[in-house]
This record gives structure tokens, C-alpha cells and sequence, in this order.
């Protein structure tokens, strides 16, 4: 017989089953809906198509560390190759199809990342309150970015701190035995070098544990803080640190000094909108955020820091309080992480106006609610109508941001200035694209030894993205994909 909490064996019953089941298929319709862009309009857009072309050149290792300076990408490449791997199932390799793959997998993978509180939070959280959280990622606001990141692949590194924090919540809220634990290891290994945030976490994570083991030990007064939390074994905090040690062995040597796309002078007048409302406070003010100012904003820092700390200091069992412990310091580890390690950011901030680039926030605020969420049901007193008042609230500003949340076809950003991927590269082939001449250099196909490098979607001016493939694919691609096309003499 299956009993409800015997999750070390990761049964589930029949209803669990179900309801994880469905809210994957709604949370998929949602993302669908978000952005229908990739199906209508066909494009490749920067890192994925860059990256599948070096999937195809390399290999799947080489490409995880070195698609891009700063840390490597494993679950992003991995996602794009799964991605590969079903167009050239199904579509013979013939790269105009790529979109629509990249597109299922996108779609697949975030509704996987919106249900998993129901997993991570089962033995801590009613299941009303663990469905609430599943709404969070689908309805999150993120300006005028849905076309970059819904349907796409490359903007999605910043959800694995939270799949990396869900995995470790999970463990701790449960009796795992050593297959549970060597799972979510490998979970949070792959975040790890996926987004270096998840590194800081998994640090975060062993440190804590050695703290508890310490204070077990040595009966330590706090360990009875935590009490019915059990303690790891020697041999499951020196597995920890293995797997960190690992992470942090495999990082380039300039992983700490990386900016990204943040190389941009600070502006000081920039930091409370940036830090305050962007990076904190967006998910409950995104309808009328150009209302807010420095002072509001503060105030409603502090409200929410005060809100958080009643959290912990409520009254609770040792898994309740490890996890909203672990999720406020988490939350505050990647809050740190992004100001400081994006500070050019702030030239972007300071009107309250612009909530642009929205793709570096999306994990951030995602993780805000759930803290917020966790801290508020540790306050029996006022749970009900609080819940519901910041969920009632999130949901309004989802609704009033409806035509900028579900933009359908019709995305805000979009890249169409040649045409979508097919007619753009067919165009290339046979040399029809008309001239233009900011783009004469651009528009063009370059074929170096057995490789073939074209354009792909963004472009700005002289500059753009390119894609490289092997000859042999672009040909065929060209040759089953151009119809109506005369081929290049």
C-alpha cells in the first residue's frame, strides 16, 4: 500500500499523479499562448541557433564549456540538443523546422519548472497552496521579453537557481534515500554549471549542513530550532562537497569577473528602482510600476523584509523553518548576485519607466513569491486572507498586463526584417535577398571548408547573428526546404 508521505521512494498516488499531470498540460497551454511567435513566424534567435550549430560542429561536451565566455551552459545546451535530437527524428535534420522543436522543448521544459513545488514542497505545504505556486512562472510578467524567452531556449539559465533551490527543498523536506539524493545531486550538478547563481546555492547549501551536523554533535542550542530535521550523515556532507569542488574545478578561470551583456557605467541614481523595484518588488507592482518612486519603494522593501523575518521567527517544525531560512537566504544570495555582478544595470533604471532587459529577472522573481508565499503561511494567524490578498494581487496585475503577458502571434519584440528563417536563408541561397546597405555584409552565406556560416535573427544594423553548420546539412536543408527558390549558381 502507498502511503501519502513515503516520499523517499517518490511515490506518488493516483491523485497526485493526476493533478501533476494536468497542471503540466495547463501550464504548457499557457506558455503556448504567451508566445506563438516561433510557430507563426519561424525564427532562429541568437544562443539557439549558435549553439545547435556548435552542437552539430563539436559535440555536446565541447559545446556545454565553451558555447560562452564567463561559466558553462550544460542544461541549456542539453535543451537545445534534446531539441536537435527531435528535429532530426522527425524533420530529417532540415533547419528551418529547428524553431518549432526548440519551441515543444521551451514550452515542455518550463511547465516542468511550474509544477515541481508540488514535488519539492509535498511534505511541508497543503496541496491548495502548492497548486497557487504553480501559477507563478506561467503568469510572471516580463515587459516586452516574452519573444525571448517563451518559446526560446537560450534565455532560460536563469530558472535553474530555482530548480537548484526546489531540488534541495525537496531533499530536506523528506527521509530521501541515497537513489532520491544521488538524483537531485545530479539536478543541482546541472544547474550548477548551467548558471553559476546555482553554484552559490549548492555552497550555501553545504555550509548549512555543516552547521547542522556541528551543532548536533555538539548539542548546540540552535540545532533544537531545527528539531525533527534530520542530519545528514558524514558521508552525504562529504558527497556535497565532492559535487561543489567539482562545479567549482570545472568554472573558467574568469568566472567571477564576467559581465555578460551588463557592461554598462553604474549610475547611483539607478540602484532603488533597479535593486528595490525590478529585482524585489515587480512581481506585485509590474501594472503600475511607473508609479512607484524611491520612497515607496523602500517602504515596501522594508515591509516585505519585515514580513520575511516574522516568517522565521514563527512558530514551526525543523523542515518548515530550514526551508524558509534556505529560501530567504537563497533569495538574498541571488539578489546580491545580479546587483553586483550586473551593476551596469542601473543605467537602464532610476525613472521608473523601463523594466528592460526583463530575461535577467525572470528566476529572481519567481523565487521572490515563493519566499514571500513560504513566509506568509508561517503565520497561522493571518495565512488565509494573506495568501489569497498577494495572489488576488499578482493575478490583477497579470490581467491588466493580459495583452502584454499573453501576446500570441503578435509579440511586442519581434525580428521580421528579412523574412522568417526560411524565407531569409532560401533568400541568401539564391542570391534574391534584395541589397541593403547596412546588411549588404550581413546578408550573406560564407563557406569555409566543409562549414557553411548564415545569418540568424537579432540583427542591429552592421551587426547580427550568425549561424554555422556543416555544408552537408545546410545543402539539404536548402534543397528539401527552398521551394520555389532557384538554387545558387
Amino acid at each position: 500500500m502507498i502511503k501519502f508521505n513515503d516520499f523517499s521512494k517518490l511515490n506518488l498516488n493516483y491523485r497526485e499523479s493526476r493533478i501533476l499531470i494536468t497542471g503540466f498540460v495547463v501550464c504548457a497551454f499557457i506558455f503556448a499562448f504567451r508566445n506563438l511567435e516561433p510557430l507563426l513566424f519561424p525564427t532562429l534567435y541568437a544562443e539557439d541557433g549558435v549553439w545547435i550549430g556548435l552542437l552539430m560542429q563539436n559535440g555536446f561536451l565541447d559545446t556545454v564549456f565553451n558555447a560562452r565566455p564567463g561559466f558553462p551552459v550544460f542544461g541549456l545546451v542539453a535543451l537545445n540538443w534534446i531539441a536537435l535530437q527531435l528535429n532530426l527524428l522527425f524533420s530529417n535534420g532540415i533547419i528551418f523546422d529547428l524553431p518549432f522543436y526548440i519551441w515543444i522543448v521551451s514550452v515542455a521544459f518550463l511547465s516542468a519548472v511550474s509544477v515541481f513545488p508540488v514535488l519539492a514542497f509535498r511534505n511541508i505545504l497543503p496541496l491548495r497552496y502548492r497548486l497557487y505556486m504553480v501559477l507563478i512562472l506561467p503568469l510572471m510578467p516580463v515587459g516586452v521579453s516574452g519573444n525571448e524567452i517563451f518559446g526560446r531556449i537560450g534565455n532560460l539559465g536563469y530558472l535553474f537557481p530555482l530548480i537548484c533551490i526546489y531540488s534541495i527543498c525537496l531533499l530536506r523536506s523528506s527521509s530521501s534515500n541515497i537513489y532520491t539524493f544521488a538524483t537531485c545531486l545530479i539536478i543541482i550538478f546541472i544547474s550548477a554549471l548551467t548558471f553559476p547563481v546555482s553554484l552559490g546555492i549548492l555552497a550555501l547549501w553545504l555550509v548549512i549542513e555543516i552547521f547542522l551536523a556541528v551543532s548536533f554533535k555538539y548539542k548546540f542550542k540552535i540545532y533544537n530550532y531545527f528539531e525533527g530535521l534530520e542530519v545528514f550523515s558524514l558521508n552525504r556532507i562529504a558527497l556535497l562537497g565532492f559535487v561543489f569542488l567539482s562545479c567549482l574545478y570545472l568554472m573558467p578561470d574568469n568566472m567571477f569577473s564576467f559581465q555578460g551583456g551588463a557592461h554598462m557605467p553604474t549610475k547611483a541614481t539607478g540602484w532603488v528602482d533597479y535593486v528595490g523595484a525590478r529585482l524585489v518588488l515587480y512581481p506585485m507592482i509590474s501594472s503600475y510600476y511607473s508609479a512607484m518612486g524611491n520612497i515607496s519603494t523602500i517602504l515596501a522593501c522594508i515591509l516585505v523584509t519585515t514580513l520575511m523575518i516574522f516568517g522565521i521567527l514563527a512558530k514551526s517544525d525543523g523542515k518548515m523553518r530550514f526551508t524558509i531560512i534556505f529560501l530567504v537566504l537563497s533569495f538574498g544570495l541571488y539578489l546580491a548576485s545580479t546587483a553586483i555582478m550586473r551593476s551596469g544595470f542601473t543605467s537602464f533604471f532610476g525613472q521608473y519607466t523601463n523594466s528592460f532587459p526583463d530575461r535577467y529577472f525572470l528566476g529572481i522573481n519567481v523565487l521572490f513569491l515563493i519566499t514571500v508565499c513560504f513566509a506568509i503561511y508561517n503565520l497561522p494567524r493571518f495565512r488565509e486572507r494573506t495568501f489569497a490578498g498577494v495572489f488576488i494581487i499578482y493575478i490583477l496585475n497579470a490581467t491588466v498586463l493580459h495583452k502584454v503577458v499573453f501576446e500570441g502571434g503578435s509579440p511586442v519584440m519581434n525580428w521580421r526584417e528579412f523574412g522568417d528563417l526560411r524565407h531569409m536563408t532560401c533568400s541568401i541561397a539564391s542570391k534574391s535577398v534584395p541589397l541593403n546597405a547596412n546588411y549588404r555584409d550581413y546578408l550573406v552565406a560564407t563557406y569555409k571548408d566543409n562549414l557553411v556560416e548564415f545569418p540568424i535573427y537579432p540583427t542591429v544594423e552592421n551587426l547580427g547573428w550568425r549561424m554555422t553548420v556543416p555544408k552537408s546539412i545546410f545543402s539539404y536543408s536548402i534543397e528539401h526546404g527552398c521551394y520555389g527558390y532557384p538554387p545558387s549558381s
